[in-house]
């Protein structure tokens, strides 16, 4: 049904949302403090590109997000 079809898509949603964020959690928590300095000591194009994947990271959460806010609103609206 619908309904089942709109559950199982949030709870997809959803999933995106929190592993996209748990991994930009544990790659901004390499960039700063001691784990910071060890980051800071990479070649600047390594640093570019692990900040573009952190940043990618972040979209993905954004984009599902996105994807899951209808839903939300929906269900508040009811």
């Amino acid at each position: 049904s619908a309904a089942t079809t709109a559950i199982r898509l949030n709870a997809e949603y959803l999933d995106t949302v929190l592993e996209a964020l748990a991994h930009a959690d544990a790659m901004v928590n390499m960039t700063y403090g001691n784990s910071g300095e060890a980051f800071r000591c990479m070649s600047d194009e390594l640093q570019d590109e692990f900040l573009w994947a952190l940043a990618n990271r972040i979209d993905a959460a954004r984009k599902a997000a996105d994807r899951l806010s209808p839903y939300i609103t929906q269900g508040a609206a009811a």
